[in-house]
């Protein structure tokens, strides 16, 4: 695959949760450890991996790598913090989040493999699926600067198919996730770069279950 090709990876999420496996006959529960959404790039070749948009673990060795249409985050968690009030304001605080504080956390991310600097990469979303009518999620970062809290919204799906702040790393970035009902969260991602001039775009769903 060359990185004059226009790469299109398509993954949509499955519906129930089976039971943790690692085929992608079934679908694998996540319920802890430190995971980032993203794309590898292969420093020798100049180009994504073909495995295109996928979870990747940092805290097991070696790093555990998970397609992301047989992939289900679950999401136990309660908090009303400061952080919540910002995003969804107090008159409609989150049921469940999950934090960029903790140790279980999911964030968005570009790795390089080998030793050169991967090309940024913009994450957007578009409409999400939610299990109830009025439901919400969002996706963003915590702050604080001079006793002031102050968060970036990167997904809200509140505000239309996407907030789209157009959230592009090199790296990578931790989110805190809020939820406002329990069920079935899907955002269907798309990353987009640029390799040699050439655009490149990824696309999967990411999908949450809370309860």
């Amino acid at each position: 695959m060359g990185k004059k090709q226009t790469l299109l990876a398509v993954a949509t999420a499955a519906a129930a949760t089976l039971g943790f496996a690692g085929s992608a006959q079934a679908t694998t529960t996540v319920t802890g450890n430190h995971w980032d959404i993203g794309l590898a790039y292969d420093c020798d070749a100049e180009e994504f991996s073909a495995e295109g948009l996928h979870a990747h673990s940092h805290d097991t060795d070696p790093a555990s790598e998970l397609e992301l249409a047989d992939t289900v985050f679950q999401v136990s968690g309660t908090s009303n913090s400061i952080w919540e009030s910002t995003v969804f304001g107090r008159a409609e605080l989150p049921l469940k989040t999950i934090g960029d504080g903790g140790t279980y956390r999911v964030g968005l991310s570009v790795e390089a493999e080998g030793a050169c600097e991967a090309p940024a990469v913009t994450f957007t979303s578009g409409a999400v699926t939610v299990p109830v009518g009025g439901a919400r999620v969002a996706g963003y970062r915590r702050g604080e600067s001079d006793g002031v809290a102050t968060t970036r919204t990167r997904f809200d799906s509140a505000t239309g198919t996407n907030r789209n702040l157009g959230v592009t790393i090199a790296d990578h970035e931790d989110l805190r996730w809020g939820f406002t009902d329990t069920g079935t969260y899907r955002l269907p991602l798309t990353a987009t770069a640029s390799v040699g001039g050439f655009p490149v775009t990824y696309r999967a769903t990411l999908t949450f279950s809370v309860v």
